[in-house]
């Protein structure tokens, strides 16, 4: 009995660890990458936000003029964008919220639409880096047990010196999708080393 308290409180010790790091990580990329943020972006993320916003205030995909970027239109009249809407889908909650809150912001910041669509796709997309890179020192943590530094390394240059830093101001669909693939990654090896997996 003594053996299994004394593994179960080295588990605890280790996954407090782990998750005091994975702040850490999180901190030092999303602070580093921040330095570089224009709060501009000429991706895609400003079409994702608009069909997010038309989503929270109309509930519809459709819109009566032609929207920004790539659209068409469909059999209904209606304009459509044509790419997926993973990513608009990720933004709606923060979409929801800036549609109950239109109005006063309107008065108090005195930003225009494509200002405000820049600035929330630009945090979404230093976010979305971030949260890759957490899962980065996750996964390195099973594949490397008990060498924390060998995956704080690779979390840093996985969010410093790869695509992921340029791609930290554009809210890119892709790197989205990226960073829940190397979380599913991460899973799988916690899951294989027969831990309890609770995210």
């Amino acid at each position: 009995a003594g053996a299994s308290h004394g593994r179960a409180s080295h588990q605890a010790c280790q996954g407090r660890i782990r998750w005091r790091n994975a702040v850490a990580v999180a901190a030092v990329i999303g602070g580093t990458l921040a330095l570089g943020q224009s709060g501009f972006d000429s991706s895609e993320g400003p079409h994702a936000w608009e069909l997010a916003g038309r989503l929270a205030s109309h509930a519809t995909l459709g819109a009566e003029q032609m929207p920004r970027g790539p659209a068409a239109r469909g059999i209904d009249g209606r304009y459509y964008m044509s790419h997926d809407i993973g990513q608009a889908a990720v933004l709606l909650p923060i979409a929801t919220l800036a549609e109950y809150g239109r109005a006063a912001r309107a008065a108090t910041l005195e930003l225009t639409r494509e200002q405000i669509a820049g600035l929330i796709t630009s945090v979404a997309a230093l976010a979305f880096v971030v949260f890759g890179c957490v899962g980065v020192y996750v996964a390195g943590t099973s594949l490397h047990p008990g060498r924390e530094r060998v995956a704080i390394l690779l979390a840093l240059l996985a969010g410093t010196a790869t695509m992921l830093a340029p791609y930290s101001r554009m809210a890119f669909d892709g790197v989205l999708a990226g960073s829940f693939i190397v979380w599913a990654f991460a899973s799988a090896l916690r899951v294989r080393d027969g831990e309890d997996v609770r995210w």
